[in-house]
């Protein structure tokens, strides 16, 4: 998986995996999408 190589390049990043979407994520699940937006934009 790629994430197995890039997570550990940045070690403030997190993988976070959203249920019932594949590549257009923002169009299939926007409250998903919104929702971990917000809670990053939260943390800083």
């Amino acid at each position: 998986m790629l994430a197995d190589h890039l997570l550990p390049l940045i070690p403030t990043a997190t993988l976070t995996v959203l249920k019932d979407t594949g590549h257009l994520s923002p169009l299939e699940v926007p409250d998903q999408v919104a929702a971990h937006i917000n809670a990053f934009v939260a943390q800083l």
